[in-house]
């Protein structure tokens, strides 16, 4: 009789145990989940300042390029080098 409770305690204790386990790796996954959540969202946020025209110009000034007044072409002609023949 007392070999039959002495295994059943011991059944619970195990049980126990590995719920406990669980519970603790469970809470540590949520844990991370929350924390990646929050870091998306302000990731979120600064694409969205980023792609922001307003922030790309005023970025591009802080880095020394300006706004074209007019547009400059370049034919084909001028923008290679013409090959002489020896």
């Amino acid at each position: 009789m007392y070999f039959i409770a002495t295994i059943l305690a011991i059944g619970n204790l195990i049980g126990t145990n590995a719920l406990a386990t669980q519970g603790i790796v469970l809470d540590n996954i949520l844990r991370e989940t929350v924390k990646i959540s929050k870091e998306n969202q302000i990731l979120s946020v600064e694409i969205g300042k980023i792609n922001n025209l307003s922030y790309i110009e005023s970025t591009a000034a802080k880095l020394g390029f300006r706004r074209v007044s007019s547009n400059l072409i370049i034919s084909p002609v001028e923008a290679v080098a013409e090959a002489t023949q020896r």
